[in-house]
């Protein structure tokens, strides 16, 4: 009797350790908007605006195991889903769709494999105006890379990447990122893939960063993925084409002024014209009180492909109040100025480079948001 009660007691001690060890946690953002949007023939729409407005909607598990000596065991499952009708994010065959992936963390950095965020994203938030609230609109967010094409590890999305095995090392201020995706094509391990590297230096007062990525583009009519993913480009056959990314930037801080300046360059290789897109944009954001924030952003984006010459001049204003530590009130303006014969596609007005305008004369989206947004 004696030998079994000291069995159970030490198995209720062990048990409280581990649980002591180990924490999943459960989080998520919900956010909505009502959204009025204006075209260039003064045709307007007013809707909902269920998602990736303040913040992208999500709900995920976090769960963290440690090792002891500084090492840790870890994972992430996050699904992205609309406020507007519960619906999950329309992603076939996704289960969690933003974040899927197991890592370890050790005194020499972290290894993470699955589908997470790339080196160039992680870089470009260091310097990007919005810090990645607004990511619908900020073409920092959306055209961190390949914002209109897909390759066999970067199905639906242009910032994450399926396949992947993920570096990250913190020595002091400096943040040291680098990603490789496996095309998984038969027969050649370069097609399909994705490799990247970035560096960030940042302290209380400035950050500076810089990034590189080359991708393996699918660029024929087979599936997976559906093609074609160039618009001058549509091989019969199955080929891959390269892609390189280039971003480099930083932030200054002083007081409650916040000014970012960055600038992204990509070069996707064709049958023809090299389709070329350049992004510069420079931002400000002001610290009224603790609570109020206010943000303003300039884009301008450059492209050129066989159809010609385009550019987009977008100007984004926003502000932002917090109820509480969770709970967000936001506001949010924005004025796109178009020219060439690359019109966008969605009625935020996002540079898509896949429609094509009549004439090369301008065109003018406009856009006001309002909304809330909540984190749990």
């Amino acid at each position: 009797m004696k030998k079994s009660r000291l069995l159970v007691l030490a198995l209720c001690g062990f048990s409280a350790v581990a649980s002591a060890q180990s924490t999943v946690i459960v989080y998520g953002v919900i956010d909505g908007a009502i959204r009025r949007e204006v075209d260039n023939n003064d045709r307007s729409l007013l809707r909902v605006r269920d998602g990736a407005n303040y913040t992208s909607n999500r709900i995920g598990f976090r769960g963290v195991e440690d090792l002891g000596n500084g090492a840790n065991a870890h994972f992430v499952l996050e699904s992205g889903f609309f406020s507007g009708t519960g619906q999950q994010t329309p992603i076939s065959g996704f289960a969690f769709d933003r974040l899927a992936f197991i890592g370890v963390t050790t005194p020499y950095g972290t290894l993470d494999f699955g589908r997470l965020y790339g080196a160039q994203l992680y870089t470009a938030i260091a310097y990007d105006p919005f810090e990645t609230h607004f990511t619908a609109i900020d073409p920092v967010t959306r055209n961190s890379i390949s914002a209109s094409q897909t390759s066999d590890n970067t199905l639906t999305s242009n910032s994450r990447t399926d396949n992947a095995v993920h570096y990250t090392n913190n020595i002091g201020n400096l943040t040291l990122r680098a990603t490789y995706a496996f095309g998984e094509v038969a027969g050649n391990t370069n097609s399909g893939s994705t490799k990247s590297v970035g560096a960030v230096y940042q302290n209380k007062t400035f950050s500076i960063g810089a990034a590189a990525t080359q991708k393996k583009l699918r660029a024929d009519n087979s599936a997976p993925p559906a093609g074609p993913f160039y618009g001058n480009d549509t091989p019969a056959t199955a080929d891959f084409r390269t892609s390189n990314y280039y971003t480099f930037g930083g932030s200054y801080t002083v007081g409650e002024l916040r000014a970012t300046v960055g600038y992204a360059s990509e070069r996707r290789d064709t049958n023809t014209v090299n389709h070329v897109e350049r992004n510069l944009w420079t931002g400000l954001r002001y610290n009224l009180t603790p609570l109020t924030a206010f943000t303003g952003g300039y884009f301008k984006t450059n492209l050129l492909s066989s159809r010609g010459s385009s550019t987009k001049d977008m100007y984004v204003l926003t502000a932002s109040y917090l109820l509480s530590k969770r709970t967000t009130l936001f506001a949010e303006i924005d004025h796109s100025i178009f020219h060439g014969p690359e019109f966008p596609l969605d009625t935020i007005g996002q540079f898509l480079p896949t429609s094509i305008a009549a004439t090369n004369s301008q065109a003018i989206r406009n856009g006001t948001m309002v909304g809330i947004s909540h984190a749990f």
